[in-house]
Order: C-alpha cells, then structure tokens, then sequence
C-alpha cells in the first residue's frame, strides 16, 4: 500500500510515449498488410452480406447434404421456399433461385481458385509446401490459403465462411485419421472400413449462419430449423447440439499435411468472441493474461475461444460463495439465487468441486423450485418444468468453465431419474453416470456434500454502505421524540427502504416512525411481559386513499423484546416489514387496490411533509383515529434510522444487514446514527447517493443518550482474581445465527500464574453438556491448558461438525504465562477450514470442519443450562466445562458474523475502535459488573464483581513483543481495507497512539497530518486553503501526488514536486 504514484499533468511525456506507440502500430500494420500473398482487386467482386445470405437460404434448405439424400429431407410443403424432388436430379432449388445464388458466387467463385498459384499445378509440384492441397487431380488451395486469398482482397466473413466450407469438405479426406480432430469441421467416423476423417455438413451450414447472423442478417426460426432437416438433424438445436458435442465448433488450425507447416485462417478468429482471443501473434502467456473465456489450448497449441464466434460472455467472477443446505428455506434460497451474479449453483462432494449448475433461461422461475431441484427432484421430465440440458441449463466441472460457458466442457447427459436429487441422472457424458448416481444429495440427512450460491459481485467501494459503529443511542423517556420538516427524500420515489433499530423496554405502544400521509411504524405493548408486537401502517401508495394496517397479532409475527432491526420496503408492488431479517409481512397492493394496477406506482409527494420518532407532546399523529386515540408512551433506545430512496432491499440484503454484512447493500439516501451524545440536534451522519442534502432533526423537549464506549478503554481491563465465575453473554439475536456459517471470535487474553495440570481453562467460547456434539445447537470453545515447563501453556479449539468433537492442539510450551496474547479463532465455511490465530499469525488450522450441507442452518449459539451464569450464550473465563477456575485477564471481546482478517487494532492501551462490518457483538470488558456493548445490538453481558476486578493497564498490550508481522497482509489495520477500504478518518491522537504500541499505522491509520483530511477514490487527500503545516507520519511513504487547484500565492515544491506558480496552491495526496 506504500508504493508510490507521481501523476505529471500537461508534461508532454505521455503524449511522447503514445506517439512512439503510434508509429509502431503503423509500421506493423504496413509490415502485415504487405506480407498477404496476391491480390485480387482487380477481377473479383462480392455480393453484399444481405444478399449472399438470402440466397444462402434456398440453397441450403433445397440442396442441403440430407435433401440430396432423401426425400424425406427435401421440403417441397413449404411454397416459399421452392424446393422439388426428382429421383434422378434429387432436390432441387427452382430456377429463378438456382441463377439467384449463381449470381452471388460469379463474382468471385472459382476466380480465387483459378487465380490462386495453385491453379494447374500437377503431380508433386501441388504440393503443402506452397499452400496446395490436390484432390481427384484437381490442385486447389489449402483452405487456409483461399482464406488468406480472400481476407486480403476484402472479402466479409460471410463470404470465406461459404468459402471455407466447400475447401473443407475436401480437405477432411486428406488430413488423415491423426490430424483430423485439429480441423474444423472433420471428425473421426468408423462407418465399418476402421476410422476416416470424415467432413460433417452440419458444420458448414452451423458456420456460414453464424456468419450471417454475426452481419445482422435475419434468419427465422422455422428457415434455420428447415436447413437443419436439410442436412440430416431434427432442428436447429438439435444441429448445434450435435455441432458443439462433437466438438466441431472449434477454430481450427489448418495443417500442412505431412510437411508439417501449419498457420491460422481469419476466419473464424474475426468473429464475435474469437476476435478477442485468437490470432497468429497470441502466445500461451498473452493468451493467459486474457479474460476467463480465453484459454490456451495444449492440444492444438493456441489460444482458444470458450464459445468459438458466439459474442464473449459478460460474467463477472463472484466474490464469495454462499453457504445453503438442504435446511435451508426454501423462498430464502429462491430470493439468494435470483441476486446471483451468473446464476451459478456449486455443489462439493467432500472438499472438491462436483459440479456448478448454471441456468441460462428464465432464471426467476427456475429460482422459485430451486430447493426441490438440487434436494428432492431434480429432473423429471413428466413434471419438471425447464428440464433441457444445455437449453435451460448447462453443466460444468470446473467454475471456469461455467463462467465462459465453454462448449466444450458443458456435460453432455442428463437421463430422466424420477424422485432423484441433484445431479440425478446427469453426468458428464454417459460413461461417468453409473459414478455420479452415487453422488446425489439428500432432502432428509447430511451428506458429504457443500452447496455454495454464487452471490452478488459486492457494491463498489465509495457507493456501498460503510456505517459508523453505532457506539451512543438517543433515549426516550416518554415525553421526547425526534421530529423534523420533510419526508425523507421518499416523496415520488418509485421505491424506498427504511430501516431502524430499537429497544423499547418500558414502551407502552411506542412511535417507531410516523410520516404522516405515507406510513407509521407502532408497536403494540402486553405490558404483562413487557414485549411489543408491531403494527405497520402506510397511506396513498398506489392511490390508496385509505389506511391499510397490517396488525402485528393478526399475522401471529413474533413479539419482540431487546434491541430489534425493523426493515420497511417497498417496490412499486409489494410494501414488506422485517423484524431481525426476516420477512413478517408482505402485501401487495395489486390486491389490496382490488385487482387493478398502480396507475401511479411511485410514492406520493407530501404537501406539507413531516415526520416523528417517539412521542412529540401536544401533537397530532397518523396513527390515533379522532376519539379513539391509544396512548403511546414511547420507551427505551433508539440505535439509528436509515432510508433509502428508489432503492427496495432484496430479502437477501435485509438479512445481511441485520447480520452486518453490507458488502452488497448500496450507500443510502440518509442515515441518522444519534451519536451526538448530547444536545438538541441530531445529524444525518454524510452526504447521501447523488449528494443528497444532508438533513437535521430535532431531538426535545429534553433529549437524553445512553453512551457506550467509542473505543476500548485506555486505562481498565478485567481480571479474574478467584476465576469461578464468567464473563458471561446472555443469548442474543444480534449473535445467535454466526454458527450457520463462517465467523471470527478474538480476545485478549493473559494467564496470571501456572495453570492447573491435565485441566482445560475457558478462553471464550461456548459449551454443551452433551459434547457428543449431537444436540440442535453447536459449540465452538478456546481454552488454555498447562505447559510441560512451569511458565508457559498451549491453547486447544474443541468444536462440533457434523456429529462429532474435534480438537486441535497447540504446544503446550507456546505461549508465556503473564503476557498479553491476542487470540481469535474462526470458522472458514468457504474454506472448509478452522483456524486459531495468536498475535495476527496464524497458529492452528484443521479442516475438519462441517460442511454448510451437514446442517450449518439451524445451529444456533446456545449453551447448556448447566453453565449457570452464561444463559446459554457465550461466556469467557470461569469453570465451565471440568471445574477448574481460570485465573486470567480479558480485554476487548468481539464476534464477526465472517472470517475476517484476525488483526487486533484494539485492546487494553490502545485506542482504535474495530470496524463495523460484520461487528455483530463488541465488549470492551472495561468495567465489572454489567456490561456495555459497544456494536450497538444490544446484547447483555455481566462480570460478576465477586469475582472479576477492574485492573488499570499500566503498559500497551502491544509492545516490541508482541507487534504484529511488518508483512503488509498482516499490518494491523490494513488487511480491514479488504472489507470497508478504512473509509473512517482516524484522529491524529489515535494514529499517535498506535504508533507509540509499535503498530505499523498501514492504511487504516493517518499516513500525515496537515490541512482538511477526506478519502476519495482510494486517496488520502489534504486540501489546504490557507498556510499550514503538512507533515508524513509514515517512514515507508516515499512521495506523493500533487494537485494544483488554484488559490492565492505560488505553490510551494513538497517531496521533490515542482511548486505551482501564480494563483497555485498544493494538495499532496500521500499514496
């Protein structure tokens, strides 16, 4: 990240450079165009695409190589077309149409034959050695050679394809049973002689219609299916089918018999995809740095296309796999693959690819039974609809070849199976179906298998939603609110998200969000056991002129307690609400506006736009009826409220938020976090899409914020003196579903004295009683166990998969009692791999993990009852498992919902705050008693003051010792950047702290100080607009770039720039 970049503006030197490059195209262009054998411009003249391939049409339906071979081929039914039967003459175009195609070849057929050196040649002088091939007596050019002849005089693709496939067919005699496969259009027969190189006429039909259909021509459907009977097939799919299978859509390269000399044809490497790959000047390492759908051929020793002359795919590599499981819901599934990038399935059988499923027709219709295809029925076709191999879909081994769509690659047999799962009776080709019938997946048990969903590329840095840690809540009390002028930028959106977070402990019918003439969120209060149930409510969306109300209790949603994320969305059609991820109510107001569509789908603009969250004293509210008003009294936390205009959430993308993944979610129109801390105005934390205005609401009569720590404390951590008890967390949404896939758990950890021998002591985890491993939940647990020399311990992750326990082991004698250790474990569903980390270096790993298909989805984070001061959630420290008491210090406890990078920018003297992506659970473990976490979900923890104490760190836990790697993978902040780009400035106090702990900042620290500090495109920018001091904090950063933006005075020279001169000032942007 420290490499350094000088851009030059208006120096001269680019423009000198291209023009160099210029010239040297120019001379290549003149060198190549003089190489060209011949000319012909003198007597050959060519017919127009268009009409070359209108009469292409008679004459491939009328005297196609199956017309010429039975009546039963010719197509006389068909006025149109002309053709007639005789059983001497065989099928035949009319006259009119006969003189229509001699009149499209006159110009130029045979002339490029008999004017080609070739022509006249005999005996050994028609030999490979000059580009002559002799057949029946006659010496022809090579069908290279023609091409070649044909290119250089300008001639269309069209017009050498036609070209090609009469030289061919000729040539495919001669080229002998070795060389055959290497030639387009021939193929290996044995029809009872042993094998021939036989010419297959549906190549050349299948060739000279995608020349024509590449130059716009259109064919139709029923004349491209009649030329396909013409020439021995069922129809046109049937031709391409038969094409692609045997491998004859292939470019070729064109031998020279048995002297060896070979070249490459223009055609068809100057079509659609080939153009992109192919060529005489492509070597293996060119051809390597090419897309995904060029690839080098061993056999043929070229580059080759995936698709041959179709145009190239426009796949995008994914960024990541998405675990599913025959658990799995099934409208869940169907939501996740309808947002696949290319609508690829990659089904594991023990580690290794199986096969990926890519659907290539009606992607949201087959997404809808995607579950019942892959675990229950996958192929039947008496009742599954869009069952068509290499129709509807195709098949591959390699996810290479899925994103190319390689022709070759794609299986070729797919045998109707009924009540089989995935893959069925489909296999790569028939002789590998017995092998793959043992492979299927299982609806009712775990298998051996992993099934991944190609997610979404994620949302661009800078246009993604990267959200502030959500440290301090606004309070209500029951007579306060936030409340402001306008509609949140939702008014005459076609679509719009709101989401918010809350806990409404205390609440008595508490005012989520009321927008008066659009929609209110309320909740209704059983103050028996103080739990709320939400009503939804919206107003005038699709011209709806009365209230629609969407009763929390009539939809039996769950009630909710604690800190809860409540999503609304809306689409045009449908207004949903989520409650934790998961959709409680859909309704689409199609129906509801009695069966007619939205004249006026869009959101309504608000005349006199307002809106509310808590309870504004003395005002009105969209939600109470006049006499019947219900009182609301408005209770508890309010996290933030983020909205989004035009933009509908998928289900999907609701779930990953609530599970802090916001790779894929787009940045939002506003976003008020309530991090003031105090007074009366709340902000709208950045400049929204399309630089909409940010906004202020007010917060009164009397506002009041809970406060939880910004960063980890630089002066307290927790220690254990008698080291019975736990830390312990009680269970919790916010954490309570990281088990179904991957996840990251860290710690700072010190032991204080010897550890008790043959005893494991807790780190952190969970347990349960049952470690047969065989109950609903799962256990994931760290523990320190004593070393063979007094002084020193090793750790040991023990951990469920599928049924069984697993431990992995480090030395006994690897750690050292009385220092601080950063540890974190996590679990690398992707990867199929655990790992323990010390220090940012990774210590343990062990592949016995369990396979998101052997039940990932379900397992919740939950321990036995047993562990009494855990709750059945995660603890750290105590007796938990075998009694012993662990006498240790804890620091700074976090959990991610994915295998982030195990870096530690926190911890006891230490003051950078974590990311938020992915944060799901954050205890700074600061103080005894309760404790406060600092992600902002809400979960509960305590540290039992008995036993725990809080202890004044007198020293960074990160010291010369104990700093991370200087490999840059391995810099304590910058791995971060993969996640969120460390889009959130640092402050100057910050970076100098981590500086002082013998961090290398990387890049989530300040490279420098001095001016107005911003981030864009990857930059670090400092912009000045009057005289201050810039000065580099980091060693390694060796110049900058520097812009010139106008201002008062001559800029000065910085890290050996030029200064600017007159009204110049300078930006350094350190890189």
């Amino acid at each position: 990240m420290s490499a350094s970049r000088t851009r030059l503006r208006g120096s001269g030197v680019a423009c000198a450079e291209a023009s160099r490059f210029a010239r040297a195209g120019f001379l290549t262009l003149i060198f190549l165009v003089a190489g060209i054998p011949g000319s012909f411009a003198d007597h050959l003249s060519y017919p127009t695409d268009s009409a070359f391939c209108e009469a292409f049409v008679r004459k491939a339906i009328c005297e196609g190589a199956g017309a010429q071979d039975s009546s039963d081929m010719c197509d006389t039914t068909t006025t149109a077309y002309g053709c007639s039967w005789d059983d001497t003459t065989k099928c035949s175009m009319s006259t009119d149409d006969s003189a229509t195609f001699e009149g499209a070849l006159s110009g130029w057929f045979p002339a490029v034959d008999t004017g080609s050196a070739c022509n006249g040649l005999t005996g050994p002088a028609c030999s490979p050695n000059n580009g002559c091939d002799l057949y029946e007596g006659t010496c022809y050019p090579f069908p290279k050679t023609g091409v070649s002849l044909l290119s250089a005089d300008g001639a269309s693709n069209v017009i050498q394809a036609y070209y090609h496939s009469i030289r061919q067919s000729q040539y495919c005699m001669t080229a002998g049973v070795d060389g055959c496969a290497d030639q387009a259009g021939c193929h290996v027969v044995d029809w009872g002689n042993g094998d021939e190189c036989q010419h297959a006429a549906e190549f050349d039909v299948w060739d000279v219609v995608t020349a024509c259909e590449a130059a716009n021509f259109p064919f139709t459907d029923a004349e491209k299916d009649s030329i396909a009977v013409a020439t021995f097939r069922d129809n046109w799919a049937h031709l391409e089918a038969y094409v692609t299978d045997n491998g004859l859509d292939s470019p070729t390269s064109y031998s020279g018999g048995s002297s060896g000399s070979s070249g490459s044809s223009s055609y068809p490497g100057r079509v659609g995809c080939a153009l992109a790959c192919e060529g005489w000047d492509v070597d293996q390492p060119r051809c390597d740095s090419k897309p995904y759908y060029c690839h080098w051929s061993e056999e043929r020793n070229r580059c080759e296309s995936a698709v041959g002359a179709e145009p190239c795919p426009e796949s995008a590599p994914t960024a990541r796999w998405l675990p599913v499981s025959y658990r799995s819901d099934a409208t869940r599934l169907a939501d996740a693959f309808a947002e696949s990038e290319n609508a690829i399935v990659r089904v594991d059988w023990k580690g290794l690819p199986l096969a990926y499923l890519r659907v290539t027709r009606d992607v949201a219709t087959f997404a809808v039974d995607l579950h019942d295809r892959l675990f229950v029925q996958w192929l039947d076709t008496t009742t599954t609809t869009h069952a068509e191999l290499n129709v509807d879909f195709e098949l591959y081994s390699t996810y290479e070849d899925a994103l190319a769509r390689s022709k070759k690659a794609r299986w070729t047999h797919c045998a109707n199976v009924t009540d089989a799962p995935f893959p069925g009776g489909c296999a790569p080709d028939a002789n590998s179906a017995s092998e793959y019938e043992s492979l299927r997946l299982s609806a009712d048990t775990a298998t051996g298998h992993a099934v991944f969903l190609e997610s979404p590329a994620p949302v661009a840095f800078g246009d993604a939603f990267a959200p502030p840690l959500d440290s301090n809540q606004a309070e209500f009390t029951g007579s306060n609110a936030v409340s402001a002028a306008g509609d949140l930028s939702l008014g005459g959106a076609d679509a719009f998200t709101i989401r918010t977070r809350a806990d409404l402990v205390g609440s008595v019918n508490a005012n989520l969000l009321d927008i008066p003439g659009l929609l209110s969120i309320t909740t209704s209060t059983d103050t028996s056991i103080d739990v709320n149930n939400f009503i939804l409510r919206f107003t005038g969306l699709c011209e709806l002129s009365s209230t629609i109300v969407a009763d929390g209790t009539t939809l039996q949603a769950p009630a909710f307690s604690g800190s809860t994320e409540i999503v609304v969305t809306y689409d045009g059609s449908y207004v949903k609400l989520y409650v934790d991820g998961e959709e409680w109510y859909s309704g689409e107001l199609f129906e509801l506006n009695g069966g007619a569509p939205c004249a006026h789908p869009g959101v309504p603009s608000l005349a006199d736009a307002r809106w509310s969250m808590g309870d504004v004293p003395d005002a009105s509210n969209s939600f109470d009826t006049s006499g019947s008003e219900v009182i609301h009294v408005t209770k508890g936390f309010l996290s933030f409220l983020t909205t989004w205009s035009g933009v509908a959430l998928s289900p999907q993308n609701v779930k990953r938020m609530s599970r802090a993944d916001y790779r894929y979610i787009p940045r939002p129109t506003h976003h008020f976090n309530f991090d003031e801390g105090a007074g009366s105005v709340v902000r709208d934390h950045f400049r929204g899409v399309g630089g909409a205005d940010t906004l202020r609401a007010y917060f009164g009569p009397t506002p009041a914020y809970r406060k939880a720590p910004a960063a980890p404390s630089l002066s307290t951590f927790l220690k254990a003196d008698v080291g019975v008890a736990s830390v312990a967390v009680a269970k919790s949404k916010s954490y309570a579903h990281i088990y179904e896939g991957s996840f990251t758990m860290q710690a700072w950890f010190r032991a204080d004295g010897d550890l008790t021998a043959e005893s494991y002591h807790q780190v952190f985890g969970n347990y349960f009683s049952d470690t047969s491993g065989s109950s609903a939940g799962g256990f994931f647990n760290l523990a320190a166990q004593p070393g063979t020399n007094s002084g020193f311990y090793g750790l040991t992750l023990e951990y469920t998969s599928d049924g069984s326990v697993f431990l992995s082991v480090l030395d006994g004698d690897a750690l050292k009692i009385d220092r601080w250790y950063h540890l974190a474990v996590q679990r690398d569903v992707e990867a199929g791999e655990a790992r323990v980390f010390v220090d940012g270096v990774l210590k343990l790993s062990s592949t016995d993990v369990g396979y998101p298909a052997l039940g990932l989805d379900g397992a919740l984070v939950d321990s036995d009852a047993w562990v009494a001061d855990a709750d059945g959630g995660l603890f750290l420290g105590g007796n938990a498992k075998d009694g012993v008491a662990t006498k240790a210090s804890f620091s700074d406890f976090q959990v991610y919902s994915a295998a982030v990078p195990p870096t530690f920018p926190t911890g006891p003297g230490v003051c950078s705050p974590p990311s938020a992506e992915f944060l799901v659970l954050w205890l700074p473990l600061d103080r005894a008693g309760d404790q406060v976490d600092a992600s902002g979900r809400g979960a509960a923890a305590t540290a039992p003051p008995a036993d725990f104490v809080e202890t004044a760190a007198s020293a960074p836990a990160i010291d010369a010792y104990t700093r991370p790697p200087s490999t840059p993978s391995d810099a304590p902040c910058g791995p971060w950047g993969v996640y969120d780009g460390c889009a959130a400035i640092e402050p100057e106090a910050c970076s100098a702290c981590l500086a002082s702990a013998g961090f290398d900042t990387g890049e989530c620290g300040m490279k420098a100080v001095g001016g107005a500090v911003t981030f864009e495109g990857g930059f670090t920018v400092h912009t000045f607009t009057r005289n201050g001091t810039f000065e580099v904090l980091r060693d390694d950063l060796a110049s900058l770039e520097v812009l010139v933006v106008g201002g008062g005075g001559g800029g000065g020279a910085v890290v050996g720039e030029v200064g600017g001169a007159g009204g110049g000032g300078a930006r350094p942007r350190p890189t």
